[in-house]
């Protein structure tokens, strides 16, 4: 459909999936006359989520996953990482490839996304938990309810898990760097011994937390 540009570039499918799924609700809540519910402040959180925090998922994947790798190329051009220690570097970059592109792990994102009401209730997690149950502010039992409890929510949870399963990978690589033969140099120019391009890495996740903030917040 033409969403995703450049295989990295998926802001357009984020904003179409938060589109559909507020737009969608919309047309099942104003005929049945829940206009005044979803656009009072109490419903706040839905807005947020599905208008803010689903785009802002793909902003930030869009952003970070070059960055991630020109960090690689450039630890390997600058040779901070050792001629020595290029297969152990390239061994870890084709496993941790394999996770992030195998269809498990996603699979268990979305299934914990469906189930999480379940346990949030048996765990007692409701009231505030909004994250966990149906929003006061949709009615319960109506078309426009079930909507968001059976599509939009499980939609949010699962974009939101499988960015910490992603975030688990990327901590799991900067471990495996950190136990190669690095060529670190005190003196570098970049005041981080020649991995100062992480930092610029690590700024662009900026979206990923005003996401979680914006969600929490609303």
């Amino acid at each position: 459909m033409r969403l995703v540009r450049r295989e990295t570039d998926t802001v357009l499918l984020g904003v179409t999936l938060g589109l559909l799924g507020w737009g969608v609700l919309m047309l099942l809540a104003l005929p049945q006359g829940l206009g005044h519910k979803v656009f009072s402040l109490t419903a706040i959180g839905v807005h947020a989520r599905l208008l803010v925090a689903i785009p802002l998922f793909f902003v930030c994947e869009t952003q970070v996953a070059p960055r991630m790798a020109e960090f690689v190329g450039n630890i390997v051009r600058s040779e901070v990482v050792s001629p020595s220690a290029l297969p152990a570097l390239e061994s870890g970059i084709a496993g941790i490839a394999r996770w992030k592109d195998s269809w498990f792990p996603e699979a268990m994102c979305l299934l914990a996304a469906a189930l999480l009401p379940l346990i949030g209730t048996h765990l007692h997690l409701v009231g505030a938990m909004a994250t966990f149950v149906p929003s006061r502010a949709v009615a319960e039992g109506t078309l426009a309810g079930r909507w968001y409890s059976f599509v939009c929510l499980p939609l949010f949870r699962f974009l939101l898990f499988r960015w910490l399963w992603r975030l688990g990978l990327w901590t799991y690589f900067l471990w495996r760097v950190a136990k190669l033969e690095l060529n670190l140099v005190p003196t570098h120019p970049d005041g981080a011994a020649g991995l100062g391009y992480l930092e610029i890495v690590q700024t662009h996740f900026t979206p990923l937390v005003l996401t979680i903030s914006a969600g929490q917040s609303a």
